[in-house]
């Protein structure tokens, strides 16, 4: 199988640096130099994530990630309003129901943003034991604005649970700032790692929250990780074996990251989502988010009238060896959505992109 070009959203392609740390020799999951190089990782995800507060590096997908911090912070018969605008809404919703917290759903039309309003106005009907929302919804690139959702939820008092799945390392968070109590993301997406690692950061409020919750379970269970964090902390900071070369690569990526600065790094994000959404209007396809709220890390494009979205993704990894993916639900045969995140976000990328569009756009007009 040759190696694709990943124009998805997620995984990524890795960085020179990024897959060599990948590569190292195997090394255990305990003793005082592993201590020290997931100190350091951690060190790196509070920048990004935007908190002073505690942050865990779990094994497994984003979703591992939201199950632990839905799972931890909130109680069966407990009340939470999912803000959903996208298919990944779906998911919260389903991850929260099946830890028997009644949902309830406010739904915003697919390329609009959650508002800050619709949370002022949700709110002030119900108390609610949690608000859960995406920032970056991936199924349409459209990004929501957490800051003025966080001044709501803290007006009313209630804790704010934000997937930051496919936004951290791409896109600006202020955890602390913006009052988020707990924010989950994954190693494959804007920070450029392997597949593998959710990051999951707990501010204070939120251990005060979950320690009264006393959850239940063990292996997504926050205060379990807390637990060896504390007794374990000087050999063993886990509960579980870790995937040492992901943590390693993660590392890395962490300080690639940081060395490019944060708002450079966002910067250029937003700079390559920007040229491509210009340049496929100008090809004639649509773009789902509206511009004010358009997603640095993803683009769901619609494309032009006759044209289903499969012959251009088929086109690409046939031709271009090039991958691009499918939308979701009601716009997946009229769709696709490109990833531009980590390594990827950059003009350059983005150009080798949209030469493939125009050759599959002129194959498909040729007469046959």
């Amino acid at each position: 199988m040759r190696k694709p070009l990943l124009m998805i959203p997620g995984p990524v392609d890795l960085t020179e640096r990024v897959a060599a740390a990948f590569a190292s020799p195997i090394l255990p999951h305990y003793g005082d130099d592993w201590v020290k190089t997931l100190a350091e990782a951690h060190a790196g995800m509070k920048r990004i994530f935007g908190t002073e507060s505690d942050v865990f590096l779990l094994p497994g997908s984003g979703s591992a990630g939201l199950d632990a911090a839905i799972g931890s912070l909130l109680r069966p018969g407990e009340d939470a309003l999912v803000m959903r605008n996208g298919a990944f809404g779906d998911r919260l919703v389903a991850i929260t129901e099946s830890h028997g917290v009644k949902v309830t759903v406010h739904d915003t039309e697919w390329g609009k943003a959650v508002t800050p309003d619709a949370v002022e106005s949700e709110l002030r009907k119900k108390k609610f034991a949690a608000l859960i929302v995406i920032h970056n919804e991936t199924s349409t690139g459209v990004v929501n604005p957490i800051r003025g959702i966080g001044e709501v939820c803290r007006r009313h008092d209630v804790p704010l649970i934000v997937d930051g799945i496919s936004s951290i390392g791409g896109m600006e968070m202020r955890m602390d700032e913006w009052g988020v109590d707990l924010c989950v993301t994954a190693s494959q997406k804007c920070l450029g790692a392997p597949a593998g690692l959710s990051p999951v950061a707990v501010s204070q409020r939120a251990w005060r929250l979950i320690k009264a919750a006393q959850p239940s379970g063990w292996y997504l269970n926050l205060l379990v990780w807390q637990d060896f964090a504390a007794k374990w902390g000087d050999w063993h900071p886990h509960p579980v074996t870790m995937p040492v070369n992901i943590v390693l690569a993660l590392l890395e990526s962490t300080k690639e990251i940081l060395e490019e600065g944060l708002e450079a790094r966002f910067r250029r994000h937003a700079d390559a989502a920007a040229h491509l959404r210009r340049s496929l209007r100008d090809l004639g396809f649509s773009i789902l988010a509206d511009e004010a709220v358009a997603s640095g890390s993803v683009t769901t494009a619609i494309a032009p009238e006759g044209i289903p979205s499969k012959a251009i993704s088929d086109y690409f990894l046939r031709e271009r060896n090039t991958m691009v993916a499918f939308a979701h639900a009601h716009l997946k045969d009229r769709a696709i959505r490109i990833g531009h995140m980590g390594a990827n976000a950059t003009r350059g990328k983005v150009d080798l992109l949209l030469d493939g569009i125009r050759d599959a756009l002129r194959m498909r007009s040729r007469p046959q």
